[in-house]
């Protein structure tokens, strides 16, 4: 008995323009192209349609709003963007550092390798010091003179923010003892 080899190509339809198309036999493509494929967001996660509140046309379901609608709705309520982007955010940060008086961005790189160079403690928790801290932080008009610096650890200043140290502390203490 000899062994049935299988045909290298199959015809399959495509479920959006029923065109016949010719594909590997393992193949699991569906769509004759790109163009008949549903939108990518929604054939990927395979998500359920949902009338838009205003024009009851098909949205994704976590969404209220068509793209149109929501564009409209947000010129209406002049709702300001929710999401910025970590670029946005870090050159305002650029901008107000650089608009502080005081030290300018090299001497404070300078100051803080100096730190690093002779291993000075965080002062906050005594572990080693990688970043420099504004003990009144520059958007509640701090300055980048060396008496509102201090050298502190990555964690504490993340956690310490845009805080000052006395507010900072009663919920770092606070969070510490439950």
């Amino acid at each position: 008995m000899e062994k049935e080899s299988r045909p290298a190509l199959k015809v399959k339809t495509c479920p959006t323009c029923s065109l016949s198309f010719q594909t590997s036999f393992s193949s699991r493509i569906r769509y004759c192209s790109r163009a008949c494929q549903p939108r990518r967001i929604a054939f990927k996660a395979k998500q359920i349609f949902h009338p838009c509140k205003r024009c009851f046309q098909d949205t994704f379901i976590q969404r209220t709003y068509c793209q149109p609608c929501w564009k409209i709705v947000q010129s209406i309520l002049s709702i300001p963007k929710i999401y910025t982007s970590e670029k946005n955010r870090k050159d305002r940060r650029r901008k107000k550092e650089s608009e502080a008086p005081g030290m300018t961005r090299r001497q404070l790189d300078r100051l803080l390798s100096g730190w690093k160079a002779s291993r000075q403690p965080c002062s906050y928790c005594l572990n080693l010091a990688d970043t420099i801290d504004h003990i009144i932080p520059l958007t509640k008009s701090g300055t980048n003179f060396e008496d509102n610096l201090t050298p502190a650890c990555r964690s504490c200043n993340s956690s310490k923010g845009n805080k000052l140290i006395s507010e900072w502390k009663s919920i770092y203490v606070s969070a510490k003892a439950k």
